[in-house]
């Protein structure tokens, strides 16, 4: 029998992996260009490299925390329904 707090955990999962996806499909094509406009700084320059090696981990490190809770509650889930 699954808990609130699994389906909380399910559910948190799936909100994650969506950030995740956010990062990708929202803040890296439409702010980083208004960052580079706003500091007025080149593409290629070490502090455009290092806002684009953040938002890229931050958009892999949401889906890889949602997909581990999604993982682990079918993995669980799946366990408890065998016995």
């Amino acid at each position: 029998m699954t808990s609130k707090s699994d389906y909380f955990q399910l559910i948190w999962g799936f909100a994650l992996i969506l950030a995740g996806i956010g990062v990708f499909a929202y803040v890296i094509p439409q702010r980083v260009p208004e960052i580079i406009e706003f500091r007025k700084i080149a593409l290629y320059s070490f502090d455009m490299f290092f806002i684009y090696f953040c938002f890229v981990l931050m958009g892999i490190l949401l889906c890889i925390g949602g997909g581990k809770k999604i993982y682990r509650y079918f993995r669980v889930n799946g366990e408890n329904e065998e016995e």
